[in-house]
This record gives C-alpha cells, structure tokens and sequence, in this order.
C-alpha cells in the first residue's frame, strides 16, 4: 500500500529544510567560496588551478598571495621574480608539488641552462635540500658509476680534445669522481618522493618539480581527498566535503521512503 502523499511530500520537505540548514550552519562560507572561485584551467590538458593558486582573471581572495597564474595560449603560466615565466606541467595538490618548464626561447635547445639558471628566491616554493654537481672532465676520462651521460649543449668537445660536462647528484661519493674533472657548478634542486622523475629526465626535458609552501591543515584536506579554501571571515583555511553531506542526506531519504512503500 502506497503511503499518503502528504508523508512523502513532508519528507521531502524536511530533507529540503536540513540541507539548507545544513549548509548554511556547517558549509555556507565554504559554498560561497567555491562559487566563486571554482577550480578552472587554461585549457582541456592543462592543470587545473584552485586554491591556493588562482588565474589572475579571479577575484584576488581565490587565491594565496604569490600563487597568481596567467593563460597564453592555452598554456598555463607561472611567474617566478628572477627567472621569468615557466609553463606549468601539472599541479598535484595532495602532495603540494608544481611541475614546470622553462617556455621555448629562440635560443640554442639546452634544457639542463632552465635548471641551472632557475632562481627560486622571493617565491612561493620550498627551498629544496638536494643539490646537482656539474663537473667539467676531460675527453677520454673514464665515465665513474654515478655520472650521467654528457650534456652535450654544455660540452666543448667537437673536435675531439676539448671537455665534457657531466652532472652527478652529490648525494653520491665525490670520490668517486676522477681527479681530472672539476666541479663548476651546484644547482639546488627538489627531491619530491612521490614523483618517478630520474634526473635523466630533468637533464633531457628541463623539467623542474617543487613543492610549494602550503597550511599544513590545507595538506591533509587535500591527501583526504577534499578541496581546499580560504575563509576570508576567520582569516583561515576550510576543507570543503559538500558532495559527501549531500549523498548522506539523500541516502537517508531514500531509505525512509523504501520503508513506507514496502
């Protein structure tokens, strides 16, 4: 036997009434908040961009301070004080780390001079602990166990007497280095645990990944699956869940209406 109409209208009704109230006592400022800084990119591959990073076409309070990114050409671009403009690769915001690589200049192809000029200084991300030695060696050194391949765009070899320049990470044994090279250069650059990117690959394709500063409170929103934002009220950041809260409700709902119709 089917229930009165009026039950079920009631109880749509109430499930109506508690998530308005809901929402407006647990999640209002949150709702807000990500109306009108929804989570954009600057084409259908690129990152997404949301808090703490914002487009700068988005209202200032989208974003943290020195998190701004622009769009050209369907390219994602981030500014950086004293290195200029890198695209952004990805963005993957549980672990707080930002893929870059230096925008196609009309100069000779040497994606290693993106690492070795990049100046992280006045940003928004980590200094990093891990450091690059580039060691300058003569032809006919024999390669020790921890050099990479020579960065020929860096290397004065052509014609056959000239040095190779080799890079080694100097968590290695400098010992192992033969006494003929010699160490030109440290570059500082991000060891991020979660990511398989050899140092091959960042030699060959100038990829540079680093973390970036974050709430601690913001990160594990994030690692939980959730969205971070800013609560402009309390000056603090919030963790959105409203696509949770809603499922509950309606699964209560339901659950209520199958016991009246059975």
């Amino acid at each position: 036997m089917s229930p009165p109409l009026s039950i079920v209208i009631f109880l749509l009704s109430a499930y109506h009434t508690g998530s308005i109230a809901l929402a407006a006592s647990v999640n209002n400022t949150s709702e807000s908040f990500f109306k009108l800084c929804p989570p954009t990119r600057c084409s259908n591959s690129g990152p997404i961009i949301r808090y703490p990073f914002r487009l700068n076409t988005q209202p200032t309070f989208c974003g943290r301070e020195g998190y701004q990114l622009s769009c050209s050409a369907n390219n994602t671009v981030f500014p950086l004080r004293f290195s200029g403009d890198y695209y952004v690769r990805e963005i993957y915001y549980p672990n707080n780390w930002i893929s870059l690589t230096e925008i196609p200049k009309n100069s000779p192809n040497c994606p290693i001079q993106s690492l070795l000029s990049f100046n992280r200084s006045g940003s928004i991300l980590e200094e990093p602990g891990q450091n690059l030695a580039i060691a300058s060696c003569p032809q006919g050194v024999v390669e020790p166990e921890g050099l990479f391949s020579p960065i020929d765009c860096l290397s004065d070899g052509s014609d056959g007497n000239g040095s190779l320049v080799y890079a080694m990470d100097r968590s290695d044994r400098m010992d192992k280095l033969p006494s003929q090279c010699i160490i030109s250069k440290y570059v500082r650059f991000a060891h991020v645990l979660d990511v398989e990117v050899p140092l091959e690959r960042l030699l060959r394709e100038g990829e540079i990944i680093e973390n970036y500063r974050i709430d601690y409170e913001c990160l594990v929103c994030e690692r939980d699956g959730h969205y971070c934002g800013f609560n402009s009220t309390s000056n603090e950041t919030m963790c959105s869940t409203p696509k949770a809260r809603k499922s509950s409700n309606v699964a209560l709902i339901v659950g209520a209406l199958q016991v009246f119709f059975n």
